[in-house]
């Protein structure tokens, strides 16, 4: 995600506890922030784990962010006790403080808004489009062609429904992720105090998806949740920030997907299926109900219980 300008590692470095690795780093400039792994030309990224670490030489980045403890890095670096804390405080930045002007939101003569429902600024309504009682369409979301969106649902900012979309009652698209780093209390030693991490990434929804009701499906930290095209997911569904959801995948009632998991395409999971965090399903898998997976799952594969 770019910065709408440039900032050096010595403005950076002005974040309480903050160690630049070389004080000849303090002019570098950075123009975004990522993770490690989706590291583009001009980033500071987060690099917390040894393998993330390990990664900079090759990641493309311009800086990182890393624990206090580490040493050397093979790019300019700043040391920090709580890594996450500072990548958390970069990502405000891309967080909108309001909801835009309801003008500016773009709705196509046929679609139909009921008088109820709130459409934020920038956002825009496709052909045929029908947004029911109560629902909301965030800032800068985007809602394609003959979508249905629910009463009392809500699309919230920046995210993206393609054509034919469904979603039901009660459903919340774009939702921050479930994200917290835990900070030492000063004054009370051995606990800690749980510190909101921003999303900015957004929910991208392929055509023809269907979501069912009081579903909710995360936003990213960085990189977006996907749901891939023609998906069904039933009612009372949870996927969680930085997902990867295939095409034409089943996914029945109270299934939870915790973070920066991916399932192929045609998977199917039966209903109250729980997957760890960091989870691949090969295409085609099917899970069985109640089945709880923490790792991989292969293409085709049959599984219950506790692989």
């Amino acid at each position: 995600m770019k910065f709408g300008q440039k900032k050096t590692l010595g403005e950076i470095a002005q974040i309480p506890y903050s160690q630049l690795g070389s004080e000849d780093w303090a002019s570098v400039e950075v123009d975004g922030v990522n993770t490690a792994g989706t590291a583009e030309p001009g980033d500071i990224v987060w690099a917390e784990t040894k393998e993330a670490i390990e990664s900079l030489a090759t990641s493309g980045a311009a800086a990182a962010i890393v624990p206090i403890k580490v040493q050397e890095t093979p790019i300019p670096a700043i040391r920090h006790p709580l890594p996450k804390l500072v990548f958390g405080m970069l990502l405000q930045e891309f967080v909108p403080t309001n909801e835009g002007d309801p003008e500016t939101a773009e709705i196509h003569p046929e679609a139909h808004v009921d008088p109820s429902a709130r459409i934020c600024g920038g956002a825009k309504v496709g052909k045929g489009s029908v947004i029911k009682a109560g629902a909301v369409i965030g800032k800068e979301a985007r809602v394609g062609a003959n979508c249905i969106i629910g009463y009392n649902s809500v699309i919230e900012w920046k995210c993206e429904l393609g054509d034919r979309v469904i979603v039901h009652n009660g459903t919340i698209i774009g939702t921050d992720g479930f994200g917290y780093v835990q900070k030492p209390c000063d004054d009370d030693p051995g606990t800690f105090e749980s510190l909101k991490i921003p999303h900015a990434g957004i929910v991208i929804v392929e055509d023809d998806v269907e979501i069912g009701a009081n579903t909710c499906i995360d936003r990213g930290a960085v990189r977006d949740t996907m749901i891939g095209e023609g998906t069904k997911i039933d009612n009372l569904v949870q996927i969680a920030h930085n997902c990867e959801i295939g095409r034409h995948n089943i996914i029945i009632s109270l299934v939870g997907i915790s973070g920066t998991s991916k399932t192929g395409k045609n998977v199917i999971l039966a209903g109250q299926t729980g997957i760890a965090d960091h989870t691949t399903i090969g295409d085609g898998a099917i899970l069985m109900a109640g089945t709880k997976v923490a790792g991989e799952v292969p293409p085709q594969a049959k599984v219950m219980g506790y692989p």
